[in-house]
């Protein structure tokens, strides 16, 4: 079972110190323990209540392992006088404690901190996944919608003279399969945030006051029908993904009528794809037909053998829509053509990651958490430790910091219809890995490689943007032009420079082949306008950062350029963020939350900036105990405090907007890290740049490990 022809030798060794000869050596013993003193009593490495011959072979698969110095203690169990090495001082310790029974308590196993003066030393960490936040429990009040629904309503539709509600059903794998009922759902006052996304419709208007059904939760889905035993059903379908089928896809517009039992829903039109023209054209063949009810289900119908069927309209306890803060000037939700998607088919992030060097390639034999990619991981962080320390180098963070990020970015899928050509159940960070390549002056240059898709974990809410970026077709205004209103999944390779390149003092020491002030011609630079023309940095559900200003130097929170979750997409339909949409909208379904704060003592990590520092969330109002929030955040939006090193915060700002003929408008900018300008170093990180812009995208290179 163990092969390590050294045990043996070792074992006589410490038989013959711990049994035949203890007398003789018992003094030379005692001073060297009082120098080499344990900062651990736990030598029950295998965590049976016992330190025997199990926990040996354990400390001797150690021997000789070394860790990172930057740690505030040991990576490794086995090294029990935290010296950073696992040598023959380790083993007079553990043969002192060989044979003794303890106590398996919790945390057996887990490198504990015991550095006094940095309490929270092992507790980075970053925030739970969109399937965890979906099965949060909420506290809720059912309350009318308190106008006549209109264009871009969320309502749930509620069963008149009874508790239950109209929602969807999903199958086993998370998709979306038809429409049921939640019964007693009105009667609840505790119910988790996936019912209630299910049972919560999007109106979108198609007409006059006539409205199309979609899905909240999986918004490439809406409400149509399919006969089922000659009657016609009323359903969900694929509309508008890569995915749907062009022979049925279609929906129904519904108008709301008020009767005195309450709303009656009709269906007033039924649009039908067109191969031909790839759009929707109306079914000419079309009646128009109440909702009703029949055995359970809901039928079109007008014959009295259907029951009739009125619903009363709730205004949903999870607001999914626009906070001020992201359209201050009320800009109008413009009415421009969509861009169309078409996509080949090609997973061109899972072909690339077949050409990883053989030297990476056990980091990513399996997509997602793994044990054998992870201890693949760990080696290569170890030996990326020791290769900075011998050359007089030095990481930006311990390699405690970087397993976590990979372990919790690794943890996240796709968890929603959304996004044009991606699956539910998918993950949106496959992979994540590191590379210790050697540059043009003979050091080494380790980066955290991000493989990303670049959809995050599923939700844009896209649709309802006022005012998306156009095409930018030459020779046209943005009146004329098609806008983004939907995303692709990318092929992301970013790379986190892993080593300290030091800091900058102003933003100009930092040479940028391309950036907005430039662009815009502009000389007085500072650290919102001396930012890149495209990402910024990458947030831990995998989607590109942006700098909080667009390319007129306008904040596009300020001009209603961003969705609900503080993104768009571009003109390349990639999805990225400009805004901490936590900050503005605290509704539970960002990529992180406020109980992501729960019994921790700083903010949690929610992103990476490509100069190699690191992005926690914002303090929280009436915080006054985490560490760090007494220190100010510098002009980058950053500090230096305890174990974290410099990073950066999201931090809301006060900010003011003029439209053309408004008065200014005060409203408060949710920076997301990092906000603008690098901190960071990044004249010496190599193939920074591609282009004038970050090299993140695209045939990745020798330093992301091809």
């Amino acid at each position: 079972m163990y092969h390590k022809p050294q045990w043996i030798i070792v074992l006589i060794v410490k038989l013959f110190f711990k049994e035949t000869l203890m007398k003789l050596f018992v003094i030379p013993i005692i001073i060297l323990l009082n120098s080499f003193p344990a900062w651990s009593d736990n030598y029950d490495l295998s965590c049976d209540g016992v330190v025997d011959f199990d926990d040996f072979f354990l400390f001797m698969d150690d021997f000789g392992r070394t860790s990172d110095l930057s740690l505030s203690c040991s990576a490794i169990l086995s090294d029990f006088d935290c010296n950073h090495a696992v040598d023959i001082n380790d083993f007079f310790l553990f043969a002192d404690n060989y044979g003794k029974t303890v106590e398996v308590t919790v945390d057996c196993g887990q490198v504990l901190n015991t550095d006094k003066n940095n309490t929270n030393a092992s507790t980075f960490y970053g925030p739970a996944s969109l399937a965890e936040a979906l099965e949060r429990v909420r506290e809720i009040s059912w309350n009318s919608l308190p106008t006549d629904p209109s264009d871009l309503s969320t309502v749930i539709l509620g069963i008149s003279t009874t508790s239950d509600v109209l929602t969807i059903k999903e199958n086993g794998t998370g998709n979306p399969e038809g429409l049921s009922f939640n019964e007693g759902m009105l009667a609840n006052s505790k119910l988790s945030n996936d019912q209630l996304l299910l049972s919560t419709f999007k109106l979108i208007e198609f007409g006059i006051d006539t409205y199309r059904l979609v899905s909240i939760k999986h918004s490439n889905f809406c409400i149509d029908y399919v006969n089922k035993e000659n009657v016609p059903t009323l359903t969900l379908k694929d509309y508008r993904s890569h995915f749907r089928d062009p022979d049925t896809a279609a929906f129904l517009t519904f108008s709301f009528e008020k009767s005195e039992d309450g709303i009656k829903l009709i269906a007033q039109d039924r649009h039908v794809f067109s191969e031909s023209t790839e759009n929707f054209v109306m079914d000419g063949s079309w009646n128009s037909a109440e909702v009703r009810l029949r055995d359970n289900e809901l039928i079109l119908a007008n014959e009295e053998d259907a029951t009739s069927l009125t619903f009363t309209l709730f205004t949903p306890p999870i607001s999914t829509q626009i906070p001020t803060d992201y359209n201050p000037l009320a800009t109008q939700r413009v009415d421009n053509d969509e861009i169309p998607l078409d996509w080949d088919g090609k997973n061109s992030l899972d072909n690339t990651i077949k050409d990883l060097n053989s030297e990476y390639s056990d980091q990513v034999a399996t997509a997602g958490i793994n044990s054998n990619t992870r201890s693949a991981a760990e080696s290569m962080l170890n030996q990326i430790s020791e290769t900075i320390q011998s050359e007089g180098l030095q990481l930006r963070y311990p390699i405690e910091f970087y397993l976590a990020v990979r372990e919790n970015m690794l943890a996240k899928s796709v968890q929603v219809s959304d996004v044009y050509n991606t699956e539910i159940g998918v993950l949106a960070v496959p992979y994540v890995f590191f590379t210790n390549e050697t540059g043009e002056d003979g050091l080494h240059h380790p980066f955290m490689i991000i493989a990303s898709r670049g959809t995050g974990e599923g939700i844009t809410q896209l649709w309802d943007v006022p005012r998306p970026p156009g095409e930018g077709t030459p020779g046209t205004q943005y009146p004329d032009q098609r806008v983004t209103r939907n995303a692709y999944k990318a092929s992301i390779f970013a790379k986190i420079p892993m080593r300290d390149y030091g800091l900058v003092s102003s933003v100009s020491e930092n040479d940028m082949v391309g950036h907005l002030a430039g662009d815009a011609g502009v000389t007085d630079l500072d650290q919102l306008n001396y930012v890149s023309l495209s990402g910024n940095g990458i947030a831990i559900d995998g989607i590109i950062v942006y700098p909080a200003m667009n390319n007129t130097l306008t904040l596009s929170a300020a001009v209603g350029e961003i969705s609900s979750l503080g993104m768009h997409s571009g003109r390349g339909l990639d999805l990225h963020y400009h805004s901490d949409a936590y900050s503005a909208n605290p509704n539970g379904l960002n990529f992180y939350n406020k109980e992501d704060y729960l019994d921790r003592t700083h903010p949690p990590i929610i992103s990476f900036s490509f100069d190699g520092i690191a992005g926690y969330g914002f303090y929280q109002t009436g915080d006054n105990s985490s560490q760090g929030v007494d220190l100010d955040l510098d002009a980058w939006g950053g500090h230096d405090h305890d174990i974290y090193n410099y990073h950066y915060h999201s931090q809301p700002i006060g900010a003011t907007v003029s439209g053309k003929g408004k008065e200014p408008v005060d409203f408060t900018a949710h920076m997301l890290p990092p906000k603008g300008a690098w901190r960071g170093r990044i004249n010496e990180i190599p193939d920074f740049w591609s282009g004038n812009k970050p090299s993140y995208k695209g045939r990745p290179g020798k330093y992301q490990g091809f």
